[in-house]
C-alpha cells in the first residue's frame, strides 16, 4: 500500500455520501479519509483477525476505543467478551457501535485501568488488544497485566501501528491539527520477554499494523 508524503485534507473535504447515526457517519468520514491515504483501518482489522483466530472461551479485549476492532471480533466469535477502557466518552463510542450491527448481547463493557485491571489472576482464556498499546503510559506494566490475567495456556494477541501506520497517523492528526501519541517500537523486547515467561510466540507486520501473538 502506497503511502501518501502530502496529506491535506480535513475530515470535512471527504465526500459526504453517507447515510447512519451522527456518530457512525463520523467514524465513516474519517475512515474514508484514511483509505485515501492508503492507511484501510478495516484491512488491518481483517489482517489481526487472521492471525489471532481462533480465540476460545472468555475473553477480554483491553482498550474498548470506538469498538472498530470489537465490533469485527464478536462477529467472528461466539464467547463472551469483556470490554475495558479507561475513557468513558471513548467507550460510549464502542457501545453504540456494537449495538447498532447487533454484537452487543455478548460483551460485558467496563471502565478500568489497563496498568491496574484488577481481576484476580488466570481469569482469561484470551486477551487481545488492538492500537491501543501506545496510549498507555506504561505499556510494561499493562502487558504484566494481561499475562496475568490470562489462564495456563491461554493465547495473548498485541497488536499496534507498524512503522508505516504510525508514520500514517502522524500525518492525519497534523493535516486535523492534532497529535497522536507515536511511543518507540517495543515489540522486539516484548516478544523477548514473553518467551522468557515461557510462550511460544509469532509475529507479522502487514497493513500498517504489527501483530505479536503469544500462546501459554
Amino acid at each position: 500500500m502506497g503511502i501518501s508524503k502530502g496529506i491535506d485534507l480535513a475530515v470535512k473535504d471527504v465526500p459526504q455520501k453517507l447515510a447512519g447515526p451522527d456518530w457512525l457517519v463520523e467514524m465513516e468520514r474519517r475512515e474514508a479519509l484514511f483509505r485515501q491515504h492508503g492507511f484501510d483501518m478495516a484491512a488491518g482489522i481483517q489482517f489481526a483477525l487472521s492471525k489471532i483466530l481462533p480465540l476460545n472461551g472468555r475473553i477480554l479485549e483491553v482498550g474498548s476505543g470506538k469498538g472498530r476492532f470489537l465490533t469485527a471480533l464478536a462477529r467472528k466469535v461466539a464467547n463472551p467478551i469483556t470490554s475495558v477502557d479507561i475513557d468513558p466518552a471513548e467507550q460510549r463510542f464502542a457501545i453504540q457501535q456494537t449495538a447498532y450491527y447487533g454484537v452487543d448481547a455478548r460483551i460485558q463493557f467496563e471502565i478500568r485501568d489497563a496498568e491496574r485491571l484488577g481481576w484476580p489472576a488466570g481469569r482469561f482464556d484470551a486477551v487481545v488488544t488492538m492500537n491501543a498499546m501506545h496510549h498507555i503510559p506504561d505499556p510494561w506494566r499493562a502487558l504484566a497485566e494481561m499475562v496475568r490475567l490470562l489462564k495456563p495456556g491461554g493465547k495473548l494477541a498485541v497488536c499496534d501501528f507498524s512503522a508505516s501506520g504510525f508514520y500514517l497517523m502522524d500525518r492525519l492528526q497534523q493535516a486535523e491539527g492534532k497529535t497522536h501519541p507515536h511511543p518507540a517500537r517495543q515489540f522486539p523486547a516484548w516478544q523477548s520477554w514473553l518467551r522468557a515467561q515461557g510462550f511460544k510466540t509469532n509475529t507479522w507486520v502487514a497493513q500498517h499494523e504489527e501483530i505479536l501473538l503469544a500462546q501459554g
